[in-house]
């Protein structure tokens, strides 16, 4: 799956690269953290791989925001101290001088580092830079390779990529433009893809000046079916996607797009694997939920006229850029499935603490601030899923009849704009109801969520475990 690849600019050398050293491995050992004054203590313990606690002291509802300031700065020096040269520092791109991009690598693991270009353009806006993924076209191939990079087809379609987030998609942003990580196993839906990016994501909060509201991931091609794929897999971290010249049609779980702005452009007699009439199916499924859910599913189909699989790749990127995340949405819609080797297991405040093994879980999760209740609908396959891969483009296997998640364990992380700390919660699951004493805003669930994400617009004061147990009434 191909994009043409274009020439690079004048003035921004790409053919000069720098590698980046690899970070160290973490230790792991075990560290007890004893009260509010050894933060600091926590996150050198947890950033470093090792074991750590924090005290559960309360914290003053009315301080939320002075204390979630406190807790980010001191995070922020941890990880400046600790992952430093981690990636490398975007370089701004100025008109009318010419600039040097040198390539940065990150080591994600054994026989898999993901070379990367990153850059900034224009003036930051006031709220803190966006950031844009932008992932090539290409893909793998059966190709007995010298290395994992020596593909010429990735590598054009790398600099063809860097070459449009330098010149045609919008301006006032960051772009992180990375290479296929391995091209005889090329495809940007796999977990190590996945760590690469949230460890990039991390870093770029601390150290960019990135808004976390403003995070964004585009593709073409592959790099298209690659964004529908991990949209549903990393939903909370962006605020929008735009896939390019692709169509996955009803091969991924949309339903996990509640809370994500959703853009496919796409030609119109781009025919080949079903991309036009894929992309159609795929839109068809996100119209019908929004029909039963207008809060949510907020999508644009774009077929350009008289084009095939080479388009207008500038149309996406200018709507996507516009939109900020729904970072504490009171709806969440979660299907957790196997697309490589790994579940996904959480978005936004909702977390699976226990799974069900092989079982896809299939939950609906709303919080109403009016009368303090959380619902929840928790249900699974009766067995273990039937295997899927993403590159299958096939529909989704019927799952049959679901049965209740019983045996599920649930972390749901409170946000005080979507409850009432200070009130006693009900909690429903599956119809049966519970009530649940108010919750005290509290360290340990500040200091744990933001560890967790690294993300200073998602540090909870507070968090509720559940089970699910019993059949519905």
């Amino acid at each position: 799956m191909r994009l043409k690849t274009i020439n690079l600019l004048a003035g921004f050398l790409l053919s000069t690269f720098v590698t980046s050293t690899p970070a160290e491995e973490p230790s792991s050992a075990a560290v007890a953290i004893p009260a509010e004054d050894k933060i600091a203590d926590y996150f050198t313990a947890t950033l470093t791989g090792k074991e750590a606690k924090v005290d559960s002291a309360l914290v003053d509802i009315a301080k939320l925001d002075e204390k979630r300031g406190e807790l980010f700065a001191a995070y922020s020096s941890v990880v400046k101290k600790i992952n430093a040269n981690k990636f490398k520092a975007p370089v701004h791109l100025q008109r009318d001088v010419k600039s040097q991009i040198t390539r940065g690598e990150y080591h994600i693991g054994e026989k898999l580092d993901m070379p990367y270009l990153v850059f900034s353009r224009g003036e930051k806006p006031a709220g803190g830079w966006p950031l844009v993924i932008a992932m090539h076209g290409g893909g793998g191939t059966s190709d007995k390779l010298a290395n994992p990079h020596a593909w010429p087809v990735n590598d054009g379609e790398f600099r063809a990529q860097a070459s449009l987030a330098a010149s045609r998609y919008p301006d006032a942003a960051i772009y992180f433009v990375p290479r296929m990580v391995d091209d005889n196993n090329g495809r940007w839906w796999r977990d190590f893809n996945i760590e690469g990016f949230e460890a990039m994501i991390r870093h770029a909060l601390v150290n960019w000046e990135v808004n976390p509201d403003r995070v964004y991931m585009l593709g073409i091609s592959e790099g298209g079916y690659g964004t529908e794929v991990l949209a549903t897999r990393m939903t909370d971290r962006f605020a929008a996607v735009s896939a390019m010249a692709c169509g996955s049609g009803s091969s991924i779980h949309v339903e996990n797009l509640r809370n994500l702005f959703y853009r496919t452009e796409v030609g119109e007699m781009d025919t080949m694997f079903g991309r036009v009439t894929n992309a159609r199916e795929n839109h068809r499924r996100l119209e019908e939920l929004r029909g039963k859910d207008d809060k949510g599913y907020v999508n644009v189909l774009n077929e350009q006229k008289g084009r095939g699989h080479g388009i207008d790749y500038s149309q996406g990127p200018a709507w996507m850029i516009k939109h900020t995340r729904k970072t504490h949405p009171e709806r969440v819609v979660l299907t957790t499935y196997r697309a490589d080797k790994k579940r996904n297991d959480s978005a936004y405040w909702l977390q699976i603490t226990k799974d069900l093994g092989e079982r896809d879980v299939y939950l609906d999760v709303k919080i109403d601030k009016a009368t303090n209740a959380i619902d929840i609908k928790a249900e699974a396959t009766k067995g273990d899923a039937k295997y899927q891969s993403p590159d299958s483009q096939k529909a989704l296997a019927d799952p049959g009849p679901l049965v209740p998640a019983t045996g599920l364990k649930l972390r749901i992380w409170l946000h005080e704009s979507l409850i009432d700390l200070a009130k006693p919660l009900i909690v429903r699951i599956n119809g049966n109801e519970v009530k649940h004493d108010a919750m005290n805003a509290n360290l340990k669930a500040m200091v744990e969520s933001l560890q967790r994400s690294g993300d200073p617009q998602r540090i909870y004061p507070a968090y509720l475990d559940l089970e699910v147990a019993g059949d519905a009434p």
